[in-house]
């Protein structure tokens, strides 16, 4: 959030947050994973949702 949002850098991120600009780095890495793995599910389940609409 502080990074995308904000916009703040990793380096501002690190100072704000009293934490290693190497652990901002790694959360954020994390974070898109996760949202990565999200994305794909979805977009998982709207294909077999369409494919089912289209044998009916």
């Amino acid at each position: 959030m502080l990074s995308k949002k904000s916009g703040l850098t990793n380096i501002e991120i690190a100072e704000y947050l009293g934490i290693s600009i190497n652990t901002v780095e790694n959360q954020i890495g994390k974070a898109f994973k996760v949202l990565r793995k999200s994305i794909t599910k979805g977009f998982y389940t709207l294909f077999l949702l369409m494919y089912r609409l289209d044998r009916n």
